[in-house]
């Protein structure tokens, strides 16, 4: 090959300008989401505060007057099991309940989530 094909061979090629899509984009977008819908009192009357740590873990979103928790899975948090059980253990020795949602039913069912959440947060206050 001549110097001169060698060249134009480098030449045609297109540079991609844009980056590769990341796969977690939909259930950032959804966790956003999410988050906009729990802060500041929107849901339940109750406020939620993102990454909250609770002995060795942080939580999605905390609601300290609850002590609810809302974790959001994502598809590798799905297959976790005895690790989850662990979590869900310790979470429990510290008083705290939680609502766990699959991020894909986050951008799927949004207000399915939401009725999920609002039911956690009735039942509490009935208990209470």
């Amino acid at each position: 090959m001549t110097q001169m094909t060698m060249t134009m061979e480098l030449e045609s090629k297109p540079k991609s300008t844009q980056p590769k899509p990341d796969p977690r984009m939909p259930a950032k977008r959804a966790r956003k989401k999410l988050g906009q819908l729990l802060r500041n009192k929107r849901l339940g009357e109750t406020d939620f505060q993102p990454w909250h740590p609770v002995g060795p873990y942080t939580l999605d979103f905390y609601s300290p007057e609850l002590k609810l928790a809302v974790e959001v899975d994502e598809p590798p948090d799905l297959f976790a099991g005895d690790r989850d059980v662990q979590r869900q253990a310790h979470l429990l020795e510290f008083g705290v309940r939680s609502v766990r949602l699959q991020a894909e039913a986050l951008g799927t069912d949004l207000e399915g989530c939401l009725q999920r959440v609002a039911e956690a947060i009735r039942t509490i206050r009935d208990l209470s």
